[in-house]
């Protein structure tokens, strides 16, 4: 009778350890899990925020372009200065199509 309750109370504590570690493991794993969701979230905030900053300033750029085209556009300027303000303005709008198309496709 002594050996079967020494051995029931090695099991007994065997499968304690092992539920103690097993605890210990998922614990472990959820605070991991945690840490990448969160560490995710702030990254796409970020992201999301430089976006906006980025098409807010564009905007405004895109504006301040417009009233020099017009300006020069109304004045008695030579044709080529016109035709370089087009080819700044058409470069300028590819280009920002281009930074927003690529910070939408990295986001995802």
């Amino acid at each position: 009778m002594n050996r079967e309750n020494d051995i029931l109370n090695r099991t007994r504590f065997l499968i304690q350890g092992l539920k103690d570690y097993t605890d210990a493991r998922v614990d472990e794993a959820a605070e991991e899990a945690v840490r990448r969701v969160i560490k995710k979230s702030i990254k796409n905030c970020l992201k999301m925020a430089g976006l906006t900053a980025l098409a807010i300033l564009m905007f405004f750029g895109f504006i301040g372009l417009a009233f020099v085209s017009f300006y020069i556009m109304n004045s008695d300027a030579p044709i080529s200065i016109i035709a370089y303000q087009c080819v700044v303005i058409s470069t300028w709008v590819i280009g920002v199509s281009w930074m927003m198309l690529s910070l939408i496709e990295s986001e995802e």
